[in-house]
């Protein structure tokens, strides 16, 4: 741990994570961004809810994850109505499955 590039770490995390803003990006009445802040673990990507959004919530996008093949465990709540994902457990490739499952979720009709 003591040898570990951080900083070419934290670059390819925040990689994952533009990734998974790029995907997302472009869907009317989300706000999709990455945070680096003190109270995320590394660069997140993270998807907020905006009042004009008219698709599943936020707990249902969650919960259709969870549900999946291979389940996908993302991050809910927060400041405001949110999705998360902290790219900082992933395995090279994963942040575009993640990506193409949560671009399914939010952009099926109920």
């Amino acid at each position: 741990f003591v040898r570990l590039d951080h900083k070419a770490q934290w670059q390819k995390w925040r990689s994952m994570s533009q990734s998974i803003v790029d995907a997302l990006i472009e869907i009317p009445g989300l706000q999709v961004t990455i945070e680096e802040g003190y109270d995320r673990q590394g660069p997140t990507a993270v998807i907020y809810f905006q009042a004009s959004w008219r698709g599943p919530s936020s707990k249902e996008v969650q919960e259709a994850l969870t549900r999946g093949e291979p389940p996908i465990h993302i991050g809910r709540g927060g400041y405001k109505d949110e999705l998360w994902v902290t790219p900082v457990t992933l395995q090279d490739g994963e942040e575009h499955m993640i990506a193409r499952r949560l671009r399914e979720e939010l952009t099926r009709t109920r």
